[in-house]
């Protein structure tokens, strides 16, 4: 299946907003790398993606994503800027 970028950035921000880790998964290679800039973490490979986001929407089970600006799909390059918004409702240690 052959996505543009601006395709799998649809498809992410959908499968966040629907708080469903397993969708947003299977948007990355199975030895894909997620890095968040936010908190400086990585995650090596789908599963590590996948367990780290259900984690992360055990923390914030109201989290919503609004995609702000969609720029570039120069070279398979998308800038994407969002606004995120949640409430922390359990302990994240």
């Amino acid at each position: 299946l052959h996505m543009s970028p601006a395709d799998v950035v649809r498809r992410l921000y959908a499968a966040y907003n629907e708080r469903d880790a397993q969708a947003v998964g299977h948007l990355y290679h199975v030895d894909g790398v997620h890095c968040d800039v936010a908190n400086g973490q990585r995650k090596d490979g789908r599963a590590a993606i996948m367990a780290g986001l259900n984690k992360f929407f055990g923390w914030f089970p109201d989290v919503h994503w609004a995609v702000e600006l969609v720029s570039g799909e120069n070279n398979g390059v998308i800038a994407v800027t969002y606004r995120m918004t949640a409430t922390l409702k359990s302990s994240m240690g």
